[in-house]
């Protein structure tokens, strides 16, 4: 009996041990991009491939949200793990429909584009802003602030219906190295207006 209480309380202590060892233990491997969609394809990486070719250094990252309908336990813990991932500094760069864009928004994780863009950088693009949820629950409040850009090109743009965008998440360590990468991508898959 013992001997049970004793390897339980070890596997525990290890599996705890082991988690904290993944969390939030980043090493420098350039701008970490998260792209969270329904359903993660087996298709090569296009994005970081892509990006590769423009020299931007970075590793992507695809978060499955999966069907609410189907599946809402599989929902519930992809958005937990995107907002661990968010807590401890492990995404730079999120794409992410405009409703996740939403959500982030209204926890404010995303960064306003004002901060690190002049008004010239982002005049050819599309700019995102939300009606945000006021601290009475009351939507309709305006963030006319930019915080993220609209993806048009159809790679991008038909993994949700509601639209996608990309977004600079407000505690990134790389400020500058995001902004690139953000430029990056909306060169790519943004329409000029």
């Amino acid at each position: 009996m013992k001997f049970k209480r004793t390897a339980a309380l070890m596997l525990a202590v290890l599996s705890l041990s082991g988690l904290m060892t993944g969390c939030g233990g980043k090493e420098d491997t350039g701008v970490d991009i998260t792209l969270v969609k329904k359903y993660i394809s087996e298709d090569e990486p296009v994005l970081q491939n892509v990006l590769a070719e423009q020299s931007i250094d970075c590793t992507v990252t695809e978060i499955a949200t999966g069907d609410t309908a189907a599946d809402p336990t599989g929902v519930m813990g992809s958005m937990m793990k995107l907002a661990g991932m968010i807590t401890t500094q492990d995404i730079d760069i999120l794409i992410a429909s405009l409703d996740e864009g939403k959500n982030q928004a209204n926890m404010e994780c995303l960064l306003s584009l004002s901060e690190l863009f002049t008004e010239e950088e982002l005049a050819g693009f599309d700019l995102v802003s939300f009606e945000l949820i006021d601290e009475n629950g009351v939507e309709g409040v305006l963030h006319d602030v930019p915080c993220g850009i609209r993806l048009y090109d159809p790679e991008i743009a038909s993994i949700d219906e509601s639209g996608m965008a990309v977004y600079i998440i407000s505690n990134t360590e790389q400020p500058e190295e995001s902004k690139e990468a953000l430029l990056a991508i909306a060169e790519l898959y943004a329409e000029a207006k």
